[in-house]
Formats: C-alpha cells, sequence, structure tokens
C-alpha cells in the first residue's frame, strides 16, 4: 500500500493497515495495489462516544448506517445499533446504552 504518495508496506495478514501519523496532521491518502481508488482517511475527527453523534460516526465507519447519515431518523439509528448488538451479542434495544457504547469504541477501534 502507499500512503500519501509513497510506498509504505504491506497488509498483515489480517487485511489491516497500520499507518504512524504525525500529531499535527488531520488526512492521510491510502492506496491498495490493485484498487484504483484513493482514500482519504481524516484522521482524529471523531466526536465523543458519549454523544449521539459520535455513536453515528462510529456506526458509519463500521458501515450500519451510511456515509450520508447527517439526517438519519431516530429508526433508522435505533435499528443501526439493532443490527449492531445482534452482531456483537449485546440486548438489541436499538439505545446506546454504556455497554453498546464500550463495544462500539471496541469494535471501531477508537
Amino acid at each position: 500500500y502507499w500512503v500519501d504518495g509513497e510506498e509504505a508496506g504491506t497488509t498483515a495478514g489480517d487485511g489491516k493497515v497500520e499507518i504512524e501519523v504525525r500529531p499535527t496532521q488531520t488526512s492521510v491518502s491510502l492506496r491498495v495495489e490493485g484498487c484504483p481508488d484513493t482514500y482519504l482517511l481524516r484522521v482524529a475527527h471523531l466526536d465523543p462516544i458519549d454523544t449521539d453523534s459520535g455513536v453515528k460516526q462510529r456506526l458509519v465507519n463500521l458501515r450500519y448506517l451510511p456515509e450520508s447519515s447527517a439526517h438519519v431518523t431516530s429508526e433508522q439509528l435505533a435499528d443501526a445499533l439493532r443490527r449492531f448488538q445482534q452482531q456483537n451479542a449485546l440486548e438489541p434495544t436499538g439505545i446506546a446504552d454504556d455497554a453498546t457504547r464500550q463495544k462500539l469504541v471496541s469494535v471501531n477501534g477508537s
């Protein structure tokens, strides 16, 4: 893979890419060999998990909500939460309780 136009390494066997960034860096461009797209990764742009926007952002990252979820309804959010909860051995309430928030952080990686 390439980071900001320079070859940076190969993925691990699980397909994960770990990239070190400077503390002041706000984005990184990533390109994977064999893929025509370049991905712009925003760094340090997640709201705190104790906010609704932080929950939504993590659900977007994990593909439970579409990227254009700025105007997601409460019903869509509850449905996404239920699907996440079911797939992560949590009670599917559709509510972002403490256990769900902790699991979102764990699965999302932040």
